[in-house]
């Protein structure tokens, strides 16, 4: 095939149009409130895990189970921080929070709501441990409810609520003494 007499040069782009061979070594810090879930039943904090899944190796490849540990001092928190090596800076990596029903990666219940993302820019701080760092940079995503539901999902409409209190031992101090 001829394209023609002239010389053509075409612009560089790279594979899955990643636009820097730049990478970056980070640890990220993952957490999820999971009080909601624990409240309403599905889950259970005793016999069921709560993962984090997504489109790397070191949290499972969308399949493995990278268990997420209730934080001391903050009940229904559960967190992990997770290290990545190499990763292409400006790139954004997609990960989920799962609820394993008896720590079964078979047994997994997804959040419903859309793909979690952190994307590395290889300018984040070293941290930890201190003084020096280890040579990762720190990634602290806000803490976030499982599947994005809050206590102020739970109840949407307003509730009346009536309060009823038995007085007759009041009633009967009030008319033995005239006081309480």
């Amino acid at each position: 095939v001829v394209v023609g007499d002239a010389a053509i040069t075409q612009p560089v782009v790279f594979f899955s149009d990643i636009t820097s061979a730049a990478s970056a070594d980070v640890e990220v810090n993952f957490r999820v409130n999971m009080t909601v879930q624990d409240l309403s039943g599905t889950f259970d904090p005793a016999s069921d895990w709560i993962v984090v899944r997504g489109n790397h190796a070191n949290i499972g490849n969308w399949g493995g189970a990278t268990q997420l540990i209730e934080e001391t001092g903050n009940p229904g928190i559960y967190s992990a921080w997770i290290t990545f090596d190499d990763l292409p800076q400006n790139t954004a990596l997609e990960y989920k929070f799962v609820i394993l029903d008896g720590g079964d990666p078979n047994a997994a219940s997804w959040e419903s709501s859309a793909n979690r993302s952190f994307t590395p820019t290889g300018t984040e701080p070293d941290l930890l441990p201190p003084p020096s760092g280890n040579g990762y940079g720190e990634i602290t995503p806000d803490l976030v409810y499982f599947a994005n539901i809050t206590p102020d999902d739970i109840i949407t409409n307003d509730v009346n609520v009536i309060f009823q209190v038995e007085d007759t031992p009041l009633n009967g101090r009030i008319a033995d003494e005239g006081y309480v």
